[in-house]
């Protein structure tokens, strides 16, 4: 008979499921369902951008004999996307469905336990990309909770639990901290509850193009995992660097569709790195975009992005106001800021400029500089950020996104972001021109 369940109600701390012994012919074997849920379908908009960090779990999980099911609730298979402001007056929408529930949770549920599952991965964001935006640790824990409600052992995944941990700890039945490992495997298989960190990059992947449905292009390369850097609004702070073996990233280039692909370190490649895998970029016949920080533009680092392919250069502005970049602790000024993008566009990179509103420190004077600097830049595009993800461990961040319109009226910065939006342009998309190349 089919599992029911009892609908969305407020997910709090529930029991463990019971344990169903011997469900796949008498061996320790699992299904294991790997759910990316709806967070962006909540705003009205969607994301196909394939969830890397469950790939590379589902990858292992298959190595390991399990049967591993990879489901992106957000997935819509649209090429179109809502503008990028919009997404802040829908915003709203999600505030209320944290509060009172959403219909999503229940199509979610309905759609997972109808894979009849064992246990059942849940990501909250994405520790294998730099972008925050993809989930949110509290929505999730919303589905966790509806998830063990039928039933079902839930494990937590993702850069916002490796921050909080005991937070989250009675919403889900494991939490596994740190980037992809090995470990999952012992989780699964033993069912065993609490946290478990899980230490370096560590797991055996298969060709990534057999994880997911057909028409789910993969449009990420990753080099690395982590970032050594310390932002006080990024949750890759303190997470090492690993490197990926070159042998993985040169199939993983291969597997990938799409024309333009994005690199998704948290920072571009080192000179010494980029020189040893610029062959195998060159020789793809396609084009890349990668994020690089302001201090990376170097004329040498630039003239070796752009022979290996790279196209698209994705720069963090964040502030035009000098005092507040030094409190931010972003290592540059307004006038590096100047002088990267000029380099970046003589060389005929397109520049896409992210800016940072808000802030402990951030004044009226502060948006006004920021402003200004960016009519100055010139950029071909803008993403008009929050400041976000900030002292996770001192404050509820259930409503932080970089598009989220509750921080920006507690920020005080609501009234100045129609001027920014027009240096977006009307055509400006959402998150499918941020998350979602090719």
């Amino acid at each position: 008979m089919p599992r029911t369940y009892p609908g969305n109600q407020a997910c709090k701390s529930v029991g463990a499921p019971a344990k169903i012994p011997g469900r796949r012919g008498g061996n320790d074997m699992a299904r294991v369902v790997l759910l990316q849920p709806p967070y962006l379908r909540a705003l009205g908009s969607h994301n196909d951008r394939y969830p890397l960090e469950l790939a590379y779990y589902a990858a292992h999980l298959r190595n390991e004999g399990h049967e591993a099911l990879l489901v992106n609730a957000d997935f819509t298979g649209s090429a179109a996307y809502i503008e990028w402001q919009r997404l802040f007056r829908n915003y709203r929408y999600l505030v209320d469905a944290m509060r009172f529930g959403s219909p999503l949770v229940d199509e979610t549920v309905e759609r997972v336990v109808g894979l009849d599952p064992d246990v059942v991965v849940v990501s909250a964001g994405d520790s294998l990309v730099p972008w925050v935006d993809s989930g949110n640790a509290y929505w999730s824990a919303m589905f966790s909770g509806a998830l063990r409600k039928a039933g079902l052992f839930t494990v937590g995944v993702g850069p916002f639990f490796d921050q909080v941990p005991e937070r989250f700890r009675e919403d889900f039945d494991a939490i596994l901290l740190g980037l992809p490992s090995a470990k999952i495997s012992e989780v699964v298989r033993s069912r065993a509850a609490g946290c478990t960190s899980t230490g370096g990059f560590d797991v055996t992947v298969a060709p990534l193009r057999n994880l997911v449905d057909s028409h789910q292009a993969p449009d990420t390369l990753i080099t690395s995992a982590g970032c050594p850097h310390s932002c006080t609004f990024c949750l890759g702070r303190d997470t090492g660097l690993s490197l990926l073996p070159r042998a993985v990233i040169e199939r993983d280039l291969s597997e990938t569709r799409s024309t333009l692909v994005e690199i998704g370190d948290a920072i571009a490649p080192s000179l010494q790195r980029l020189s040893d895998l610029q062959p195998m970029f060159s020789s793809s016949g396609r084009h890349f975009s990668c994020e690089i920080t302001v201090r990376q533009a170097s004329p040498r680092r630039l003239d070796a992005l752009r022979q290996a392919g790279v196209r698209v250069a994705k720069m963090g502005i964040e502030s035009g106001d000098d005092e507040f970049l030094r409190a931010a602790g972003k290592k540059q000024s307004r006038s590096t800021i100047l002088e990267a993008v000029r380099r970046l566009k003589d060389r005929g990179f397109h520049v896409v400029a992210y800016v940072l509103l808000g802030g402990p420190s951030s004044t009226p004077a502060v948006v006004a500089h920021t402003y200004d600097l960016c009519v100055e830049l010139g950029a071909d595009e803008y993403v008009v950020n929050v400041w976000s993800h900030h002292d996770l461990a001192n404050r509820d961040f259930r409503y932080d996104a970089h598009f989220s319109s509750t921080l920006a009226e507690e920020w005080g910065v609501s009234e100045y972001l129609p001027r920014f939006f027009n240096l977006q342009g009307s055509q400006k998309m959402g998150l499918g021109r941020i998350i979602r190349y090719g």
